[in-house]
């Protein structure tokens, strides 16, 4: 995960979005905030026990607070989702994430905001969303079968349009984050 940048994580309902967003969060190397505003503070810890993932390393927001306050240049802030809290703030979809984009790109904090998709796998709201932020990753269930295990796989996609250069280098060589 690039430091200091605006990462955009999509996909449809069930596909991990959350999961995967909390992981990274128990894993950040530095101070990692996390806004749930779908979740109850307690259903965000229950599932963090189902994965095991240290709760002891991130810090549950407030969701009555602006996310500017919590800042720190080697941070991590999980919005999830950025619809509701476009919604919750009346910024719509669009300024929401121009708002978290330049909090990330003024204070050196890495913002993940997880945001839904339509039907048609588009973000919701308009193209421009895409393009407000510095990385776009998908994830799109069920792409194949572990050819030894049977079992569904997900892609997770990373569009290279971000300004910190392409990201194939830098997924497939560790560390991730």
């Amino acid at each position: 995960m690039p430091r200091g940048g605006a990462i955009l994580l999509s996909g449809p309902a069930g596909c991990g979005k959350s999961t995967w967003a909390l992981k990274i969060a128990g894993a950040w190397e530095g101070t990692a905030w996390y806004c749930a505003y779908e979740r109850t503070p307690d259903a965000l810890r229950r599932d963090a026990e189902r994965i095991e993932v240290p709760m002891d390393r991130i810090w549950i927001c407030d969701p009555e607070q602006p996310p500017a306050r919590y800042a720190s240049p080697r941070g991590l802030l999980v919005i999830d989702s950025v619809n509701e809290f476009a919604t919750k703030m009346e910024y719509g979809l669009l300024g929401a994430v121009r708002f978290l984009s330049e909090h990330a790109w003024n204070s050196g904090t890495t913002v993940l905001m997880v945001a839904h998709v339509t039907k048609e796998w588009d973000v919701l709201g308009s193209e421009r969303v895409k393009h407000a932020v510095d990385v776009l990753v998908e994830i799109q269930p069920n792409v194949g079968e572990h050819p030894k295990t049977r079992v569904a796989m997900q892609g997770i996609f990373c569009q290279q349009k971000n300004r910190f250069g392409p990201l194939w280098r830098q997924i497939t060589e560790p560390p991730w984050i």
